[in-house]
């Protein structure tokens, strides 16, 4: 438990998420599906892999 005080009033009315606008202007669009490989896998593993990913 902290014993430091603290001043809430420049915290009142004001909320700590930011707004769906702000989050999808940081947003990075995913890479196209032919880019998304991780190196190593065989090629059934890597269709296994995006298939699983297109179902969620």
């Amino acid at each position: 438990m902290s014993t430091h005080e603290i001043d809430p009033t420049p915290l009142l009315g004001r909320s700590l998420e930011e707004s769906r606008e702000a989050l999808l202007a940081r947003a990075v669009p995913l890479p196209p599906r032919g880019e998304m490989i991780i190196e190593g896998l065989t090629d059934d593993e890597e269709h296994r892999f995006l298939d699983a990913i297109a179902e969620a």
